[in-house]
């Protein structure tokens, strides 16, 4: 799931959101987009504390879902507890995209996208959202190293050139984005994704995995129709 998994991040949203997934009986993996923490940072309507009560509860969840996973790679990710002003405090630094694997295919998940950076603080947690594409050029240099395919997600189409130039020589060539929630399948300005649609719209995307083959059959679904997928 390629992010905007809340509308603004909070309480109330999360809570519904984590009860639905709960519902799932197979396995899932998550990224924020800008409505889960970008577009709420220094404003939070529903936290009367904390400016940045909403961008922060997002990264706690994404953090906590992380953890609850058993099969994550890496993490860009560094957590330092300690205290400001004789108060306990945490002060946390990276991007929180990840990686992880299933037969023979590595995942990497970007959240919002790759070179996103924000400073998101409160009295009890100081993060700093760094860039990922150093780690994420780490990734998929260790990918192929290990012989492994490579998926990229992320929640806004956008690369870098360098970037671009780093997927196309380890063969990151499949990758799914969201954001632009209409948007559905490929797009003639955005050849480098594929879209993977929105509940609200009733589109998605199937991806079906020949691992003995080591190849991908990637289907339209519309109206939730998941028979008549093209």
């Amino acid at each position: 799931m390629n992010g905007d998994i809340t509308e603004f991040g909070h309480p109330g949203e999360w809570s519904e959101t984590e009860n639905l997934l709960n519902i799932l009986s197979e396995k899932y993996w998550y990224g924020l987009g800008n409505h889960d923490y970008a577009n709420n940072s220094e404003d939070c309507g529903a936290d009367l504390v904390y400016k940045n009560g909403c961008a922060l509860r997002s990264l706690e969840k994404l953090e906590a879902h992380i953890k609850s996973k058993d099969n994550i790679s890496n993490v860009d990710w560094i957590s330092v507890d300690g205290y400001n002003d004789a108060v306990s405090s945490t002060t946390a630094y990276g991007s929180l995209a990840y990686s992880f694997e299933l037969g023979g295919i590595r995942y990497i998940q970007l959240n919002n996208y790759a070179s996103y950076e924000d400073d998101v603080d409160s009295n009890h947690w100081d993060v700093k959202v760094a860039s990922s594409e150093s780690w994420l050029i780490e990734q998929m240099i260790d990918a192929r190293k290990r012989g492994k395919a490579i998926i990229l997600n992320s929640h806004v189409a956008d690369l870098s050139d360098s970037i671009k130039s780093y997927a196309k020589k380890y063969g990151a060539n499949i990758r799914f984005a969201g954001h632009y929630h209409k948007l559905h399948g490929k797009h003639q300005y955005y050849d480098d994704f594929i879209f993977v649609g929105s509940p609200m719209y009733k589109t998605m995307m199937i991806a079906e995995l020949d691992y003995l083959s080591k190849k991908m059959r990637i289907y339209k679904v519309k109206n939730n129709d998941i028979a008549s997928r093209v």
